[in-house]
């Protein structure tokens, strides 16, 4: 017994306790954690419209229901830790006291065995395991620079095939982590053929497929994709396996194509595809949508969206795809916003694409109201210049179309009035419910539970029409097959039965009165005159630049922003927008390096020197210098102000003169010209160089809020020029208003600025 103590390391103690924890405790701890890993395995989720995780992400929500069987793990794994201090497993147990901890969600405590293992542990070997699992500890425990450091550390060890296995899928989820996709395929290649676990090797070929279907390589994809067939997964991947299959299968010809849309059809029959129904309609859009036959893929889509279950992540996907080919290939932005809205609401909210999604949805419904105003707007115009006749003729369809509407519609009402829908049949009698106790236990006298009946009826059965046979898909009457005279008895009802259908259908049509419909409400909008036509034109150019800008600077499309910008420029050549707009197209070349920002960078400066865009080109920082500036302008102006109240006129002028040239990024340039401008007419009148400085102002000072002051100064000095020839009185504005005083002349004085 001595020499059989776990203190004693000789070769009969060490033996006899390595077969005491090897054929007892830890084995009986390794075969449970084998049972637990098969129920976490299946706890997964896979999203297989995304690449697959080599190692599924642990869900602690769910494993929470296996504490039971972990304790008894951790417990039957403590003994060889206790009791046999000497023998060689004491670190496999310790190993698999941690994997315990991580799926009991004790990351920390976890994180530490796995650490004591590789400082305290006598194995090499075990060593090496316990980084690899404290790899998979630091990203359950997302301390992904932890699991870096690791990982960094264990490129630089020999590794047996076993830890080989382990630590290749560890690193492929790492990097899957990060999206490096291309870094993923030599580890899962290697590490494909040392698994032990069927499924796990299925996983690892399947995402392979994934990889290489996605990196363009459909020889490759096609190769993993069979292998994964051949080896009999569980039956969700079997069945996404063989439809990717066909995926990367060579479509060139019509035999193939014609086999594969056989086999859709095949699936789609099959009753064990019931739940996978969303799924393979999704893979016949993207078959369709491969070939560019975009009808079909939609058709699909929709399908798919329609068949997809409640809360599967199948819908999100289908939304997406249906919002992205109306709006990169379709350029539909009304249904593109409607499908981004619906993928906003079904995605899952922890996916990284999910951020993008939600900002488009959101985007998308300011810039779907401008798309709308500009076709709108371009629609009132066409009309505007069609001749009374084809006006009459479009106005003639409208009204049709506006009746046929409404008659459809009340012909619907009547209908469902006349078939007893549930929703009437079930609703409750006022004289069952007043309040009795009879009332008050009989179910119809409750409106709640036969509004929940309602909904959980109409939820399994649809609508159905109360009478006999309901749950009959097809209704035919119920004939005595004895009679000898069964069929043609049969044959007289169903055609006495669809003459009085149609001849009900025909006199419920006649029984609705047709809708009066105002023929002047449709020629409301239409801009006939060209003042009106101004307006439109006007509406449009703004929706188009705020469409421009959200191309460019939102949604960062900025081909789209280009060709809609140029467009501005040649539909509008006067536009108020087109400094921005070539500034903005300087700048989208600029950063694609293309020679063109030279073209707009020219015709900016040239056409629009001083605008605060040609400013920005020739200053980069002038926004930085135009601020500086405007601190010290601020003052100075002040006292340009204060010599003109003052009445001294030369003064301020040249006052003005100097502000200018010593600031010439100022904000403030323009109200300094507006009062030399006031005091050339004091000093000299309104002769020809005062006459040059008013109409030049507008040019060099487009943005200016003076414009409409300089205007009236202009339309002043041509009516009745001797009046400011004499400076006018230097008045107290406290002072009450003088009557006498010219309304003209009072004008031009209250537009002098006070303030910069």
């Amino acid at each position: 017994m001595v020499s059989c103590s776990q203190e004693s390391n000789s070769f009969v103690a060490r033996n006899y306790h390595n077969l005491l924890a090897r054929d007892n405790s830890f084995f009986l701890a390794r075969e449970r954690m084998k049972l637990v890993e098969v129920k976490v395995y299946d706890f997964k989720e896979d999203n297989y419209n995304g690449i697959l995780h080599p190692l599924p992400p642990l869900d602690t929500n769910k494993t929470k229901g296996l504490i039971s069987q972990l304790d008894d793990i951790i417990k039957k794994a403590s003994m060889p830790i206790r009791r046999h201090k000497n023998s060689d497993y004491v670190d496999d147990s310790y190993i698999l006291v941690g994997r315990c901890r991580i799926y009991r969600g004790e990351f920390k405590m976890g994180i530490e065995t796995y650490k004591y293992v590789n400082a305290h542990g006598k194995d090499d070997d075990d060593k090496i395991e316990s980084l690899v699992y404290l790899v998979r500890a630091y990203m359950a425990a997302n301390q992904l620079d932890n699991a870096k450091t690791v990982l960094d550390h264990l490129d630089k060890q020999t590794l047996t095939k076993k830890n080989k296995a382990i630590y290749n899928t560890t690193k492929a989820e790492y990097l899957r982590i990060f999206e490096r996709y291309d870094e993923m395929i030599p580890l899962l290649e290697e590490a494909a053929p040392l698994q032990r676990k069927r499924d796990q090797r299925s996983r690892m070929y399947f995402i392979l497929g994934q990889l290489y279907q996605q990196n363009g390589n459909d020889t490759l994809a096609y190769k993993n994709y069979h292998k994964v067939v051949k080896s009999n997964p569980p039956y969700e991947m079997l069945f996404v396996a063989r439809l990717n299959l066909y995926q990367v299968t060579n479509i060139a010809n019509a035999n193939t194509t014609k086999k594969l849309n056989k086999y859709y059809a095949k699936l789609l029959k099959d009753p064990k595809n019931e739940e996978y129904r969303d799924k393979i309609y999704y893979e016949m859009a993207m078959f369709e949508y491969k070939q560019k036959n975009l009808p079909k893929a939609i058709e699909y889509l929709k399908l798919s969206s329609s068949k997809g279950k409640p809360g599967g992540y199948q819908k999100g996907f289908t939304y997406l795809k249906l919002a992205e080919i109306y709006y990169d290939d379709l350029e539909d932005y009304e249904n593109a916003a409607a499908y981004y809205d619906s993928t906003a609401a079904t995605f899952n909210k922890k996916d990284k694409r999910y951020p993008v999604i939600s900002k488009r949805e959101r985007i998308l419904d300011e810039f779907v109201k401008h798309i709308n105003t500009i076709k709108r707007q371009d629609s009132l115009l066409k009309v505007s210049y069609m001749d009374s006749t084809a006006l009459n003729t479009l106005i003639d369809s409208l009204v049709a179309k506006e009746q046929e509407a409404y008659r459809l519609q009340q012909l619907a009402l009547k209908k469902k009035k006349q078939s007893g829908d549930v929703d009437d049949a079930l609703k409750p009698n006022a004289a069952f419910t007043n309040g009795t106790p009879l009332a008050a236990s009989w179910y119809f006298s409750n409106a709640t539970a036969v509004q929940n009946g309602i909904g959980e009826f109409t939820q399994k059965w649809g609508k159905r029409k109360l009478e006999d046979h309901w749950r009959r898909s097809k209704k035919d009457p119920i004939i005595d097959y004895d009679s000898p005279d069964s069929d043609s008895l049969k044959a007289n009802k169903d055609s006495l039965k669809t003459l009085a259908d149609d001849g009900a259908l025909e006199k419920e049509k006649n029984d609705i009165t047709p809708l009066k419909v105002d023929r002047k409400k449709y020629l409301i909008d239409i801009p006939f005159t060209d003042s009106q036509r101004v307006v439109a034109n006007g509406k449009i150019e703004e929706a188009m630049f705020q469409v421009a800008s959200i191309y460019n600077h939102k949604l960062d499309e900025p081909q789209r922003a280009i060709r809609t910008y140029e467009n501005i420029l040649k539909r509008y050549p006067e536009s108020k927008y087109v400094p921005e707009v070539l500034y903005n197209l300087y700048l989208i070349y600029k950063e694609q390096d293309n020679n063109k920002q030279e073209v707009y960078k020219a015709r900016l400066l040239n056409e629009h020197p001083n605008s605060i865009f040609a400013k920005l080109i020739r200053n980069p920082n002038y926004y930085r210098d135009s601020k500086i500036a405007n601190k010290f302008a601020t003052v100075e102006y002040k006292d340009v102000y204060a010599l003109y109240k003052a009445n001294r006129f030369a003064e301020a002028d040249s006052a003005g003169t100097v502000l200018s040239n010593k600031y010439p990024d100022s904000d403030i340039l323009d109200k300094v010209a507006y009062i030399q401008i006031l005091c050339r007419i004091k000093i000299e009148g309104t002769g020809h160089d005062v006459q040059q400085a008013i109409s030049n102002f507008p040019e060099k000072f487009p943005e200016s809020t003076l414009l409409p002051a300089v205007k009236e100064l202009s339309e002043a000095v041509k009516k009745d020029r001797e009046k400011y020839i004499t400076p006018p009185a230097n008045v107290d504005t406290t002072i009450p208003e003088d009557k006498t005083k010219d309304t003209t002349q009072d004008a031009v004085e209250n537009a002098i600025p006070t303030k910069p």
